[in-house]
């Protein structure tokens, strides 16, 4: 559920304390209630940091409201600004890789200041506290982790047209790319409609990386995909392909990262600096034109 997202969490770079226990935990100088399980004396995360995080968050009757253990991933964002003094980021900056704590938060403050919700859910108790178990699995700096994502984009861009060579070398492919660098290889012709600009189609795909890797299949659902041929949908490998395409046939296409994610590539929503298409990835799609409609 959009509320329940973490992206928005952050951390503060240092913390003050003060002797000031309720129930076991200690409370900060904003008013930050935490207790600490797991500490060690190594460096702590800053703003701008990526962090790495198992947790689980609940609420005063202990229903589960996010867990990282449920996902089988952890966290994994950039640190930010505190959204208001006493919130559970100011915790992030307490800890070291693997420290572990718990900290309590009001949920009134959670839901408008750092979630920006006009109204909490209903099953929120207005006035109530919510738990924060964190464990700090790891972080990186900022420029560390801009460093390797750059690092990788340089090691792609450099390998692509390598690697291209020596899949089309490998696979026999005797075909000529188009003037935009497009591989199309027809593997069974179709005997219907050709295709048009404005036409919809049903495709069945199955997208490989060069080395093989399948990432992303239509025939994992057993359902075709529709799409509008010249609105821009899909990359402008598959519109370039599609157009050659008739009803019935079949080919794969051998597209270039210029005609498919290019130097961005398609970051995982789920972890910070990496990717499920990598940077300046050329991609294979073995491609069936089911249906066309006008």
């Amino acid at each position: 559920m959009n509320y329940f997202k973490i992206t928005a969490l952050a951390a503060i770079v240092s913390v003050n304390f003060y002797a000031c226990k309720s129930g076991g935990f200690d409370k900060t100088e904003s008013g930050l209630q935490y207790k600490m399980h797991t500490k060690n004396e190594g460096a702590k995360p800053v703003v701008g940091d990526i962090v790495v995080m198992d947790m689980i968050y609940k609420t005063d009757k202990d229903s589960v409201l996010f867990s990282t253990y449920t996902k089988g991933t952890p966290l994994e964002m950039p640190l930010q600004e505190p959204s208001y003094k006493g919130s559970v980021e100011e915790g992030f900056a307490m800890l070291s890789a693997g420290d572990s704590a718990t900290f309590l938060v009001s949920a009134d403050s959670l839901f408008e200041k750092t979630f920006h919700m006009e109204k909490m859910p209903d099953f929120i108790k207005k006035g109530s506290m919510l738990t924060f178990v964190v464990k700090m699995q790891k972080f990186t700096t900022k420029a560390a982790a801009e460093a390797a994502d750059q690092a990788l984009r340089e090691k792609n861009k450099n390998a692509e047209v390598t690697e291209t060579a020596k899949y089309i070398a490998d696979n026999a492919i005797t075909v000529q790319p188009s003037a935009t660098g497009l591989y199309y290889i027809e593997t069974l012709a179709g005997k219907g409609s050709k295709v048009d600009t404005g036409m919809t189609v049903s495709i069945h795909y199955t997208g490989k990386f060069l080395d093989g890797k399948v990432f992303d299949s239509s025939l994992q659902s057993g359902k075709p995909i529709d799409l509008i041929l010249g609105r821009n949908q899909v990359i402008p490998g598959w519109e370039e392909g599609i157009l050659l395409m008739k009803k019935g046939g079949k080919a794969t296409f051998v597209i270039p990262s210029s005609l498919a994610y290019g130097e961005r590539g398609a970051p995982d929503p789920r972890k910070h600096n990496e990717y499920i298409i990598p940077p300046y990835s050329a991609l294979v799609f073995e491609v069936e034109l089911i249906d066309v409609k006008k």
